[in-house]
């Protein structure tokens, strides 16, 4: 069974991630980021590889806002000169 999608991407400051999309049925879709843990991190051989975070839908919806707030403060634009 299939659960979700998962896509390597970079971040602003190049590092590799994985970006994952889950369905988990009855507890809702979920999003997941995966990070390697660096090296310089790792306490010993059994010190785990991947660092894995888990966002409600509150916490993504919230991310988003915040998102969409900074790209309006960032416009080019001030409201003398929108028509509407």
């Amino acid at each position: 069974m299939i659960v979700g999608a998962a896509w390597k991407r970079k971040d602003k400051n190049g590092n590799d991630y994985l970006s994952v999309s889950l369905d988990l049925g009855m507890l809702g879709k979920r999003s997941v980021v995966i990070y390697p843990i660096k090296p310089e991190e790792k306490k010993s051989d059994k010190s785990p590889d991947y660092r894995v975070t888990m966002f409600t839908p509150e916490e993504k919806q919230a991310k988003s806002d915040s998102h969409q707030t900074n790209q309006i403060n960032n416009s080019p634009f001030n409201d003398d000169q929108i028509p509407f």
